[in-house]
């Protein structure tokens, strides 16, 4: 049964040293757990075995197989053996199985073995399965990690020699062991017999000595395989089943970014023959079909994404002006994620959309006149231009058509951004590629005035838009501007990558420009004419009520060149300019001879693709997501969709093998000749952050797809891609019947996306049995280890009893709250402490230190006798999100280590080399058959009130005789507003007892502590100065746990001297520093003009403070920076002045003397702190 709970905790810390040592143990020492006997609840048993696992790194079960189970199994093995199923496995992996001695032969125990109740192996393998199920839910509070998966079970022979030849490692093969040692972290070993052997583990370091355990049958041992190396040995032949349990590794988010680990020496040989293994296939294999039939689908898809064979052509650099302000690509970026909507209706500045709308078509002449779509998206600003940036005339740029001007800018950015500047880019041979519009500036009303003479033939020529940018530039390349209207960006795309090609090179490199700008009315009328535009304002692409398309203006560049230069004879990469994509293939063709003029081509579409994919060399299989051109036209997008599927995916396959297909246009409108490289812009973000961006406006899919039995999609989400880097296709197309398709490679960019990093320090074992290393010269004490706590206020540090080599032991007797909190001392020096890594740190956790006690002070081991409970319910019949109490069930979680008030407790501190732990156990009395808590004295501790009327100084609390457990003080209020108390224990700040919210003003309020965590959280009393209350505190056991409960009573009043209703009616201030270790408050006092409080330098030394109004901790006065000078402006009252103080003694006239800190008030509130020089 799968279970949730709901707390967890452990702490650890790796060192290092030099030293090894061999350490061997009987099997008698060995077990730490029993089925039978430990698993009553499935939850604390497998608890246990990760506290294990944490604390040593292997846990030793007695597996609970009787000799008639084990014959059972043994029987089924030699069945194994008759029939020939034991191989001999891959030499490359048996130091990841169970070494050469240990995995001599194998067999893979089938899956379906676990369902068939016949098969004694295949009942082992569900035990197993069971096990890995209830340590899931306990692995990522222990570990920090989830069990998503285990691999299969491995039938291992050891101890018996073979002359079977070992198995060879193909990379189908390689990449399956690879996966399971990539991401193994336990392994669970089920000792079968006949024989008895030893396992040997050592930590893959270079310091930790070997740790041999002795086996027997039916002994289970999990170890944690990717901090251990492992190797068993027997004298004769023995059989161990064994399988991985493994971490989550599925999805794309957690590969990028969840915490992952440094691969164990198996996983890394494994690597580098999967890679070299991969470049062989790519380099001898000439087809697709041929490396699939050999490889497999997963080794294709690695391999042609590691290894590319087709069109090499690298996408140095981008820039974009397009609408919804995407002038930069993190501004379309922000567009493309955040699922913005860019249209907009047509902007007064171009023309006035009244003239022309209509909202259905006119009958008539007049029709010509209207439209009826009134939406597009539209540059901002596109009226602005620096002529003189680009050498050009205040003449020529009056009248230069903005089509121009905006690919001269976006031109400049996208080759800036590729690394190149003015001064590389005159006399380079770069090719120039655009596609280009028509041109709409001859249809508008901009006046040729007469300073533009002759310029104006140039200045609104489309035939110039290409030109323009190599003679501004001084580019020698060849230079083109294609005009196939929604094909013509992508054409240049592919013209661009064409002329890079090593083998028919025409430029070193190349820009590929596409441009459009909206200008006039008399464009919208023809296309409304037509039939083409949506009468809805918006592209509903891949919609069942798509209607057509809205225009968009814009201009988008990419920078190409070669991605291997030759050089002596070798091919080496250019990793000077930046590489943000590949180009591995595109390709144009033409629809031909079709139904019309407009008609769509299923067959040349597909022809078109196979084209792509032979230029690119790569699977169908390979590409995971397409920009189609989808034009929301129903019976175009229908065609267009269904020939992309029929060409990427075969019908039948597998559903893991989807494509997912988005439009661009869907957000930006068809921008005409620069759609193409609008949708390559897109996929290049895309790519860059691992994700498909979604469609907009898809409600419902056209319903004229067919797409039955299909593995596709169309992306309304952004979906994560596969893997870290991913191949996109691009479609698009001519009203003529031009046709253009690219694909594009590219992979998350770590920049942008945080990758998943390797983690050096995993969660260390905590105290390695085999030891090894050597502890630091100040790491050691020179007389003893002492031990100090709660239970002597932490003033009274004790040495510990040396009971065997690097075995340090003391008794603790618990308290009356049945916990106790201790660190260890060196030498009784408060400033060599050893301690855990965090507050209240539980038992068998390593021990950091020695640290000076200001630093370690709230770190500190917690001996825990109160019974602690998890609520568990079952994950497989009960909805998580709707779970009621009678669905839960609570479990005790630490009945080892639970015990009452008296209860007497061992404490050990086990120092091995460069390994410590502090460990505990509760001390018994009696025969074996029949053990008692020992028992001792309990130590009952003072109790003391502090609060506001009393200056925060402590009021002992009176322990009432007829009463056992209450104790009471009686206070009397000095405070217009009452008064705020704590109650503290032996005058320790650590052990404040404080309620559960703070300011509580009912005694039926829960009452938390003693611990140090009640610093701002206060009691407030309610009542007039002279008021005399009687605050009682009772201490109630029940069921073996100690709760405290808190009340007061008003006795009666007593009239104040009017010195003192003066004093009550005025704020007071405390002073909190390092004076006082931030713990003990100082009270200023009052001089009649200002709170004063004196302070005593020493040369070289510095004081820090804050200021508490009331000596409230939630009334905090502080600078507004750390280490606040004089004359720094103060903020507060209030509980935000973390880390934020004056200092005094920063500045050179402030190295020594006594000064004077004063608080000015006005009208009663705090206004300026000084101080000054006495």
């Amino acid at each position: 049964m799968a279970q949730v709970w709901l707390q967890a905790s452990v702490f650890g810390m790796a060192s290092k040293g030099k030293s090894k040592a061999v350490k061997k143990v009987e099997v008698s020492e060995i077990v730490d757990l029993s089925e039978g006997k430990d698993d009553a609840n499935p939850y604390v048993f497998s608890e246990e075995i990760l506290k294990s696992l944490l604390k040593k790194g292997y846990c030793v079960i007695d597996g609970g197989l009787s000799e008639v189970a084990l014959g059972e199994i043994l029987g089924e093995v030699k069945q194994f053996h008759d029939v020939g199923r034991f191989e001999r496995p891959p030499d490359e992996v048996v130091e990841g199985l169970l070494g050469p001695g240990g995995s001599v032969r194998i067999v893979t125990v089938e899956p379906e073995a676990q369902e068939d109740d016949n098969s004694p192996i295949g009942r082992l393998d569900r035990k197993m399965l069971d096990m890995a199920g209830n340590m899931e839910v306990l692995s990522q509070q222990y570990f920090g990690f989830d069990l998503s998966t285990r691999s299969p079970s491995y039938l291992l022979e050891a101890g018996a020699g073979t002359e079977m030849p070992p198995a060879a490692l193909d990379a189908k093969g390689c990449m399956s062991w690879l996966n399971i040692f990539q991401w193994h972290r336990f392994m669970c070993i089920f000792f079968l017999g006949p024989a008895s052997g030893t396992l040997e583990l050592q930590p893959l370091d270079d310091v930790s000595g070997t740790h041999s355990i002795p086996t027997r049958p039916g002994l289970c041992i999990v170890v944690r395989a990717d901090v251990l190396a492992h190797r068993f040995s027997a004298g004769s032949p023995s059989y161990t089943l064994s399988s991985f349990f493994m971490q989550v590794n599925s999805d794309a988010e957690m590969r990028r970014k969840q915490t992952n680990f440094p691969p164990v020496p198996v996983a890394q040989s494994l690597d580098r023959w999967f890679s070299n293994s991969m470049r062989e296939m790519r380099e001898t294999i000439e087809t697709q079909e041929q490396l699939e039939a050999l490889a497999g689908r997963e080794v294709t898809r690695l391999t042609n994404h590691m290894y590319h064979r087709g069109q090499q052509i690298a996408i140095r650099g981008c820039a974009c002006r397009f609408g919804a302000q995407s002038s930069t690509e993190a501004c379309m970026q922000t567009v493309l994620f955040s699922g913005c909507d860019a249209a907009e209706c047509i902007p007064f500045m171009r023309w006035d959309n009244e003239l022309y709308f209509r909202t259905e078509p006119q009958d008539g002449y007049m029709v010509r006149d209207t439209y009826t779509c009134s939406h597009g998206t539209f540059i901002e600003g596109i009226e602005l231009f620096d002529h003189k940036f680009f050498g050009l005339s205040v003449n020529e740029t009056r009248g230069m058509d903005p089509s121009q001007r905006t690919m001269l800018e976006t031109c400049y950015e996208t080759c800036y951004n590729s690394g190149f500047r003015k001064p590389t880019l005159m006399r380079s041979h770069m090719g120039v590629y655009t596609g280009g519009p028509a041109g709409e500036l001859e249809w508008t009303w901009v006046p040729k005035s007469a300073e533009s003479g002759a310029l104006a033939s140039t200045s609104g020529s489309p035939a110039i838009l290409s030109n323009r940018i190599s003679y501004t530039f001084g580019m020698n390349g060849p230079n083109y501007l294609m005009d196939m209207e929604s094909a013509s960006s992508l054409l240049a795309f592919q013209q661009a990558v064409d002329c890079c090609l090593p083998q028919r090179p025409q430029a070193d490199s190349a820009i590929a420009l596409g441009v459009d700008s909206i200008l006039h009315p008399q464009v919208y009328m023809r296309l409304c004419w037509a039939g083409l535009m949506s009468t809805r304002g918006r592209c509903m692409s891949f919609d069942h009520t798509a209607d057509g398309y809205i225009r968009g203006e814009g201009c988008g560049g990419v920078h190409v060149n070669p991605l291997l230069n030759e050089v002596d004879g070798e091919f080496i990469m250019d990793d000077r300019l930046p590489i943000i994509g590949i180009a591995s293939g595109a390709y144009c063709n033409n629809s031909g001879k079709t139904a019309s003029l407009t008609a769509p081509s299923g067959n040349m579409d597909q022809e078109l693709i196979a084209g792509a994919l032979k230029r690119a060399e790569i699977s169908p299989l390979d590409v995971e997501c397409i920009d189609p051109h989808a034009s929301g036209s129903l019976l175009n997008d229908a065609v267009e969709v269904t020939a992309l599927v029929k060409s990427y995916r075969a019908h039948g396959l597998a559903g893991e093998e989807m494509l997912g297909m988005s439009a661009v246009k869907s957000i930006y409108g068809n921008c005409k000749p620069a759609a193409g490289i609008l949708a390559v812009l897109k996929t290049l973000i895309s790519t860059a952050f691992g994700h498909m961006i979604s469609s907009a406006h898809l409600m419902r899919v056209n319903p004229h797809m067919l797409l039955d039995d299909v593995p596709s999609f169309f992306a309304s989400d952004h979906v994560p891609d596969r893997m870290n880097s991913a191949f996109y296709g691009i479609s698009a197309k001519g009203i003529g019947g031009s046709n253009a398709h690219a694909i594009v490679w590219g992979k998350v960019d770590s920049k942008r996306v945080s990758e998943h990093a390797s983690v050096l320090i995993r969660e260390p074992i905590s105290y390695w049995p085999g030891g090894g290393g050597e502890l630091e010269d100040d790491a050691a004490p020179n007389r003893n280890y002492t031990i100090v706590g709660s239970w002597c206020s932490w003033s009274d540090p004790q040495p510990m009893e040396q009971e065997s080599k690097g075995v340090y032991g003391y008794k603790v007797v618990l308290g009356e709250h049945a916990f106790e909190r201790f660190q260890i001392w060196l030498d009784g020096d408060l400033n060599k402490v050893l301690h855990p890594k965090c507050a209240d740190g539980p038992n068998d956790t390593p021990v950091y230190g020695p640290d000076k006690s200001a630093d370690s002070e709230s770190m500190h081991w917690m001996i825990n006798g109160q019974p602690q409970y998890v609520a568990l319910f079952d994950r497989g019949s009960t909805d998580a999100l709707a779970v009621v109490e009678k669905d839960l069930q609570w479990v005790q979680v630490n009945k080892k280590d639970a015990g009452s008030p008296g209860d007497v407790y061992h404490i050990q501190l086990c120092v091995n080399g460069q390994y410590r732990l502090v460990t505990w156990e509760k001390v018994t009395e009696g025969s074996e058959g029949v053990l008692v808590p020992a028992r001792g004295s309990v130590p009952v501790g003072k109790y003391y009130v502090t609060g506001s009327w009393n200056d925060w100084s402590y009021t002992e609390m009176t322990a009432d005789a007829s009463s056992e457990g209450l104790f009471y003080a009686e206070v009397q209020l000095m405070r217009e507003s009452g008064g705020t108390f704590n109650i503290v224990r032996d005058q320790d700040e650590r052990q404040t007892i404080y309620p559960q919210v703070p300011y509580a003003n009912a005694d039926d309020v829960a009452v938390l502590g003693p611990d140090e965590h009640g610093r701002a959280y206060y009691w407030w009393l309610t009542g007039k100065p002279g008021d005399r209350v009687r605050i009682e505190l009772r201490r109630v056991s029940e069921e073996g746990s100690v709760s405290m409960k808190m009340a007061w009573q008003r006795l009666g009043s007593e009239k104040l001297s009017a010195e003192q209703l003066h004093a009550a009616s005025r704020s007071q201030f405390y002073i909190v520093g390092t004076l006082g270790r931030w713990k003990k408050r100082h009270k200023m006092a009052w001089n009649g003009t200002c709170f004063v409080f004196e302070y005593a330098l020493r040369i070289g030394n510095t004081e820090s403070f804050q200021i508490l109004m009331d000596g409230d901790w939630n009334l905090m006065l502080y600078p507004l920076a750390e280490d606040g000078a004089k004359g720094s402006a103060m903020k507060g009252p209030d509980e935000f002045g973390q880390g934020k103080y004056w200092t005094i003694g920063q500045s050179q006239d402030e190295r020594s003397g006594r000064f004077e800190v004063q608080l000015h008030c006005w009208q009663g509130r705090p206004a300026k702190l000084t101080w000054v020089r006495k």
